[in-house]
């Protein structure tokens, strides 16, 4: 489940997104190298791959695969995972009250 909402939250940028440059001339387009949809997809798919390792880490501590693998390294890998998905969580709701603000707007 916790997949699904990351790519319905990619979904949802990268529509915000295409809304936002309909209009860009292609002079625009090779101008701009990464915009802020490359930059989030980017944080999911490395959160995303962070997850993996910390799941693969912590099945070798459980298992004892890798002698090098300690505890404490997985603890470390696992707090940073939990920032970096507060922080895109943080991100999101920020897009989110955004959205609901351009939509209360009155033209």
């Amino acid at each position: 489940m916790f997949i699904e909402t990351m790519e319905d939250s990619i979904k949802i940028i990268t529509a915000l997104d295409s809304l936002m440059h309909t209009k860009r001339s292609e002079d625009d387009n090779k101008k701009v190298s990464k915009n802020f949809t490359d930059y989030v997809k980017d944080a999911f798919n490395l959160l995303h791959l962070n997850q993996k390792k910390t799941e693969n880490e912590s099945q070798d501590l459980e298992k004892n695969d890798n002698p090098h693998s300690t505890l404490n390294d997985v603890l470390v890998t696992l707090q940073k995972n939990f920032l970096s998905l507060e922080a895109l969580m943080q991100i999101r709701n920020k897009i989110t009250s955004g959205c609901q603000e351009m939509m209360n707007l009155q033209i």
